[in-house]
């Protein structure tokens, strides 16, 4: 009994002797990053027994690639801290504001991982839509005008007041600039092309190509005054021309019926005269 005791008391011994002990991640990040400043951080062991352990250092952010990951390998002593600094890349303002992680993982002896939050002062996004109308109020947007009607150019943002800068490509290739919101004459038939640059102080620009194309109008049709609808029917304030076709033809087909019906009639009365004498 007694050496059963002592078999599993030694057994219980060596199974925890192997055992390897949890090591205390510690990390020191600034809560933000301006830019010039090199993202990094400072990082902390402490192990509670004498340990080699597998880790890899690293930064991960939304808008920015990885770096290319390295393991590495140390020897920790029993309650001796090791403090290493990792750094990443540096902070040039062609970054979008976002926030990262800054990130431990030990892979050996025992898998274990640390993360702490921070966050790069970098450019905002700026959100920015443009509209193409046919109308003051924007009401109705189109892509396609008749020529010499007006178009009307506006946008939103989701900045006040943003730096537009337009710059107009016409049919001919003749360029000029302009202001958005901004109202124009179409005079020339073809595409137009809009470059649009949207700035903000803080901001990413946000460039933007648009197009509209103008169309002839019809040459059959006319514009009928207000409220004369003596010609025909009307569509959209212009007579519709197949109503003016269709009645030519409906007089056109009396007009033969009357003329083939005259010509029966006298052909049939020069031929039997008598018909038409009283019977005695």
């Amino acid at each position: 009994m007694i050496k059963r005791i002592f078999f599993s008391f030694f057994i219980l011994v060596f199974l925890l002797g192997g055992v390897s002990a949890l090591v205390d991640i510690r990390i020191d990040v600034d809560p933000g990053f301006d830019v010039g400043d090199t993202v990094g951080f400072d990082y902390t062991f402490v192990s509670n027994s004498d340990e080699t352990i597998t880790y890899t250092p690293r930064i991960s952010c939304v808008d920015h690639s990885d770096r290319l990951l390295s393991m590495e390998t140390v020897d920790l002593s029993s309650g001796v801290p090791l403090t290493k600094t990792y750094e990443d890349f540096e902070v040039t303002g062609e970054e979008l504001s976002q926030q990262c992680i800054a990130i431990i993982e030990i892979h050996s002896p025992l898998t274990q991982i640390k993360q702490e939050v921070f966050e790069i002062a970098g450019e905002k996004s700026l959100s920015f839509s443009f509209f193409v109308c046919d109308g003051p109020s924007c009401s109705r947007r189109s892509r396609t005008f008749l020529q010499d009607s007006m178009v009307y150019l506006d946008y939103t943002s989701s900045v006040e007041s943003p730096i537009i800068s337009t710059t107009l490509t016409s049919p001919d290739g003749s360029t000029k600039s302009i202001n958005i919101p901004e109202e124009l004459k179409a005079e020339q038939i073809g595409t137009y092309t809009l470059d649009i640059i949207v700035s903000k102080e803080g901001y990413r620009p946000v460039t933007r190509k648009e197009q509209f194309g103008v169309i002839e109008r019809s040459a059959d049709v006319e514009t009928v005054p207000e409220g004369d609808e003596r010609e025909g029917a009307l569509i959209g304030g212009k007579l519709d021309t197949s109503s003016k076709k269709y009645l030519f033809y409906v007089i056109g087909a009396i007009f033969l019926i009357l003329v083939i019906g005259v010509i029966f009639y006298l052909a049939r009365k020069k031929k039997n005269p008598e018909s038409t004498s009283p019977q005695v």
